[in-house]
């Protein structure tokens, strides 16, 4: 079986869903014994076969497009016009779109990753890109895939109710932890992140793009009251890729510490010594950062939103995202309460064992496995 996916968007950094088709990428690699997996990328093919490793169990091949398709314009392009010549030619039995949408006019079947429908459930929460391209191709690219994944029971009940898909045709395969946060970093590895940064006291951490979905005014207005009326002494600190339409005067309380986009490896030590990680985003298709922060033993403090809590709606505490009044409240007791603490962290580690990238890409093998024998 021959598997192609879709790696166009991939760049030096990930972020949110890069992260997610980068590590779905390398667990295909991992898990696919026996099997062919072609790999369309723009990246050089060195750089990419190292990020893979040499412990690849499926016979890989990263195809160039030899083009900047990570330029979303030259993307479009590339996948509307050279994509189904390339499925054709390379005798592709199945190719996977981890992104939302799929190349029309495909000759083989079609694996279509949905992460979310924010672009039509709430296109406010969305950059103009993304809302207008994701609002005019989501549909029809559901309704040509063969199969739609989505990471949590939350997105596959939406999609069933906006875009009238038949429910045998969408399948839940949640995300997992990446390697690199859950490797234990060293002491010092840790204690240099935090020299680095110049954390020398307390914080609680904010992981993500600064974008509207995350809430982070709320977060910072939160944090200010914590702060100035509860005792709370230690900084709010965000680790993230600047995103669309956030006003960075925000940044300019006191309090309040940006460090800009941060490695995994870096992320990971962030998140084992932070005092809380929060999450208090708007909607989301499944919340990352949640599980990783639960997977490196944080205090998770999170928005009360379906997706959220299907990890485990007693591993962190939730609060009322439209609240600031609540989220300072929970941020307060996850910071204090000690006996509190112990449970996240207990709660929170077993929750995130359930989810596995190595799990994920072997359900996704059968998938394609299914399509391929029906």
């Amino acid at each position: 079986m021959r598997v192609g996916y879709g790696c166009q968007m991939l760049g030096s950094r990930h972020t949110g869903v890069g992260h997610f088709v980068a590590s779905q990428a390398r667990a295909l690699v991992r898990n696919g014994a026996g099997e062919e997996l072609l790999l369309y990328c723009s990246r050089r093919r060195s750089e990419l076969v190292e990020d893979l490793g040499r412990d690849a169990a499926a016979a890989v091949a990263v195809v160039a497009s030899g083009v900047l398709t990570r330029v979303r314009a030259i993307r479009i392009l590339w996948e509307y016009v050279v994509m189904p010549r390339r499925a054709k030619r390379d005798r592709l039995d199945v190719f996977h779109a981890p992104a939302y949408v799929a190349p029309p006019r495909m000759p083989v079947p079609v694996v279509l990753t949905v992460h979310d429908i924010l672009a039509l459930l709430r296109p406010d929460l969305c950059a103009f890109a993304n809302r207008h391209h994701f609002g005019l191709r989501l549909r029809a690219s559901v309704r040509r895939a063969c199969r739609v994944v989505v990471p949590s029971i939350t997105v596959r009940e939406q999609l069933l109710a906006e875009c009238m898909v038949p429910p045998d045709r969408v399948e839940v395969v949640p995300p997992g932890v990446r390697e690199e946060i859950l490797a234990e970093p060293s002491p010092e590895a840790v204690a240099e992140v935090r020299v680095r940064h110049g954390l020398t006291t307390d914080f609680a951490l904010f992981a993500g793009n600064l974008e509207p979905k995350k809430n982070l005014p709320r977060l910072i207005d939160a944090f200010a009251l914590l702060r100035a009326q509860r005792q709370v002494r230690g900084e709010l600190v965000l680790a993230g890729g600047s995103g669309w339409k956030f006003d960075r005067t925000l940044l300019e309380q006191s309090g309040v510490r940006y460090l800009g986009y941060v490695t995994d490896a870096e992320l990971g030590a962030l998140y084992r010594c932070a005092r809380v990680l929060v999450f208090p985003s708007l909607a989301e298709g499944f919340g990352l950062p949640v599980i990783e922060g639960m997977a490196c033993g944080l205090p998770v403090v999170c928005s009360d939103v379906p997706s959220l809590r299907e990890s485990d709606a007693e591993a962190a505490v939730r609060v009322d995202p439209l609240s600031v009044s609540d989220i300072a409240d929970g941020i307060e007791r996850a910071w204090f309460d000690e006996g509190l603490r112990a449970e996240l962290t207990e709660r929170g580690r077993a929750a995130a064992e359930r989810f596995s990238w190595d799990a994920a890409a072997r359900r996704l093998w059968s998938i394609y496995r299914e399509i391929v024998n029906r």
